[in-house]
């Protein structure tokens, strides 16, 4: 592993085995999963983020709110290992304090999180931008290989949303339950191949440490249309292209990168014409 890969990032847990690390670093992303997450921190937010699907219906979703956390999920060759990449306000040990506003960050205070577990978690740069190996634990000693995607993804979303609203895995579930409210995940393909090395050489930017988080301009969002873009990611399932539904999900910043790295969608283009998109999307899901 080249040295540009450990001198340039942080690691966040003790005692992390390093062979570990350059063994995930040069595994091949095979796809993607897009995991979105809802700001459930106050009451204020949540009727915002209603109210904002209501209005999606009838408006661009560029102005209408999303408010939302996104992760991206990278699904790697071997099968076995699943890595989380994301931004926000993440703080190391070698951070320096914040001043700009922390709304919409999942970090409530500014004090860096030190693991001490043996899971994998790395800053990118100095702090911010961050990659997590999912712990093989939550998935109780199975075989991951083995276990269905949805259920597998789902594990995935609920260790996401343990870190991002700083609970234990256990008050996620007990919070979750058996239904998933406004937590989505969309599965792309990717058509850019390449190393997590590779990819995380596209994000070593200043851009992307926690001094930089803007929840305006430079957001979680923002990092998730990088990466995106870099992947040149594409929906694999036709349905998550309808106007509607793609509204509902999605942020406009990742609509906008993914509507750039697809083909022409008739189904997706209809649904864009107002008022006869709305209907036209209405019969579709009615065929479905």
């Amino acid at each position: 592993m080249s040295g540009s890969f450990l001198s340039t990032g942080i690691l966040t847990n003790k005692g992390a085995n390093l062979l570990e690390i350059e063994r995930i670093s040069n595994l091949k992303i095979k796809d993607i999963t897009i995991q979105i997450i809802p700001l459930w921190s106050n009451n204020g937010v949540k009727k915002l983020r209603i109210f904002g699907r209501i209005l999606q219906f009838f408006l661009h979703p560029m102005i209408t709110p999303t408010l939302c956390h996104v992760a991206i999920q990278l699904n790697m060759e071997s099968n076995k290992d699943f890595i989380i990449i994301e931004y926000g306000q993440y703080l190391s040990d070698k951070s320096e304090i914040i001043s700009k506003s922390s709304f919409g960050s999942s970090d409530s205070s500014n004090d860096p999180r030190i693991h001490d577990d043996d899971a994998l978690y790395w800053y990118i740069n100095k702090d911010g931008a961050r990659i997590t190996r999912i712990n093989d634990k939550y998935f109780f000693g199975e075989n991951i290989s083995e276990i269905p995607k949805e259920e597998r993804d789902l594990t995935i979303l609920k260790v996401i949303a343990s870190y991002h609203h700083n609970v234990s895995y256990e008050e996620v579930e007990r919070r979750l339950g058996n239904y998933i409210d406004e937590y989505y995940r969309l599965n792309c393909d990717i058509t850019e191949k390449m190393t997590l090395k590779e990819l995380l050489e596209h994000l070593k930017e200043e851009q992307w440490e926690a001094g930089n988080y803007c929840v305006l301009s430079n957001n979680c969002q923002d990092f998730a249309s990088k990466v995106l873009k870099i992947l040149k990611a594409v929906r694999n399932d036709e349905r998550t292209k309808i106007r509607t539904i793609e509204k509902m999900i999605l942020p406009n910043k990742l609509i906008s990168t993914l509507w750039d790295n697809e083909d022409l969608s008739l189904t997706n283009t209809l649904g864009r014409i107002p008022i006869f998109g709305l209907i036209y999307d209405l019969i579709i899901l009615n065929k479905k």
